[in-house]
Order: structure tokens, then sequence, then C-alpha cells
């Protein structure tokens, strides 16, 4: 069996151009930072650029025949493209669906939620908070003493936490001097796992120690950290680490 060495090259700078376009929307627009890989967002990326720059390709290769007709060769070709795109677009669904659309401040910590975790009940009726992002997640903060001791347990009761509802997030710029207040100095660290990856963070971004602050970011497959600068209350980065396994003295 003859191999379509031209057929193949065409499907494969065809597909090139794809996957830059879709690498571009996800990995800088709906994955930013860390998250297409603590979301689980890369992996599949991956997958999809596996099918599309290989196994697309060469089922063109193999099944696209010169001495064919026309019409056979077209269906050749177009019954390759409706697969290839078919598997394609059932992964960017599902990397659309679990793109982070909020990250908001909480009692003592970051939590992060997806957009399959959001019903549209649940959004709230004033901007940013009335919509799910497709730029990256937005920032908000849930000021619990605001909120009736009623509502609290009737979303207690139904197994949701308050940070779950963006109706009840206010701009994080409000909540700045609780942040303030509960974020950790970098500085006041033991010498833990933690403290090393914070330090190797420091170094690489030339940032001054004194004013490197850190808080724990929740997600859905567990944590990872967020590395605050100054008086900043938006993170400056995240590190892949889990804030409490990996802060404990390793004396």
């Amino acid at each position: 069996m003859k191999f379509n060495f031209k057929a193949f090259g065409i499907h494969f700078l065809f597909s090139i151009l794809l996957v830059s376009l879709f690498a571009l929307v996800i990995l800088t627009l709906w994955y930013p930072s860390i998250w297409s890989k603590a979301l689980g967002g890369y992996d599949l990326f991956i997958k999809i650029v596996i099918i599309d720059l290989i196994v697309g390709p060469l089922c063109m290769g193999i099944v696209y025949k010169s001495h064919k007709s026309l019409k056979e060769r077209i269906v050749d070709a177009t019954t390759i493209l409706a697969f290839q795109l078919a598997f394609m677009g059932y992964g960017l669904w599902v990397l659309y669906e679990s793109r982070p659309v909020f990250i908001v401040f909480a009692q003592d910590r970051y939590d992060v939620y997806v957009a399959n975790e959001i019903e549209p009940e649940m959004l709230g009726d004033q901007a940013p908070f009335d919509r799910l992002s497709l730029t990256g997640p937005v920032y908000g903060a849930v000021d619990l003493a605001s909120i009736s001791s009623d509502t609290l347990f009737d979303l207690t009761v139904s197994g949701l936490d308050v940070s779950n509802f963006p109706k009840y997030y206010i701009p994080i710029e409000e909540f700045k001097e609780t942040i303030s207040a509960r974020k950790v100095s970098y500085q006041e660290m033991d010498d833990t796992l933690l403290k090393s990856a914070l330090t190797a963070y420091i170094d690489k971004n030339k940032l001054d120690e004194r004013a490197v602050y850190w808080l724990p970011v929740k997600h859905r497959f567990g944590f990872v950290t967020a590395v605050l600068v100054g008086d900043e209350w938006i993170p400056h980065g995240y590190i892949d680490l889990d804030s409490y396994e990996t802060n404990h003295s390793r004396d």
C-alpha cells in the first residue's frame, strides 16, 4: 500500500494551523497561568494535538489515493476531516465547560470555580458576576457577615458553599483589608517545601522577599498556592503545591 506523502503533508499543515489557533484560545484565554495543568486542561489538549497532528494526517496519507475518482477522494477526505473535527469539537467543548471562570476569596483562602460548577441562576445581577468569562477567571470575594444566617443555613443544607454563588460576590478590592490580614509572610515561614518553592519563585521573578506573601487556593482537584506581592490582593502568580501539605517544617 503506497503512502500519499503529499496528502499527509497538506493535511499536517492544515492541522498545525488549527492546533495553533486552539492553543492560543485554550492556553492563554481559557486556562491562563497554572490552570491548564491544575485543572487537567493541558492533558486533554495534548490528546487533541496527538489526534489532530498524527492520526488525522496519517489516515489521510493512507486512504487518499490519486488513482481514485474525484468523488471517492472527496468522500475519503471529508470522512477523515469529519471524524477529526468531531473529536476536536468534543474536546474543545469539555475544555470550554471546565475552564476556570471565578476565583473568589472566602474566609482565609481563594476558591476556584469552573464553568460547569455554576448554574445560570447562581449568577449575579451586576457585572462582572453576571456571566461566565471567556477570557480567564474573574476575581471576587464573599463577605459572610453581609449574608443572612437563613441563607447560609439553606446553602449548607443544599451541600453547596456560599462561594459557589456569584450572586453573593463583591468586588475583591472591597475585601483587600481582610486579605491583607489573612495572607502569610514569606519571611515568617519555617524551612518547608513550600518556602523552597516560594524562594525559587522569588528568584525567577526578581521579587523583594520582604513583600512576598502567600495564601492557599482550593480548586476541584485539590489545592495550589497563590503568591501575593506587596499590598496587591490579586495573586502575582501561583505555585503548583498544596499549601497545607507542604507547609510543614523539615527540621
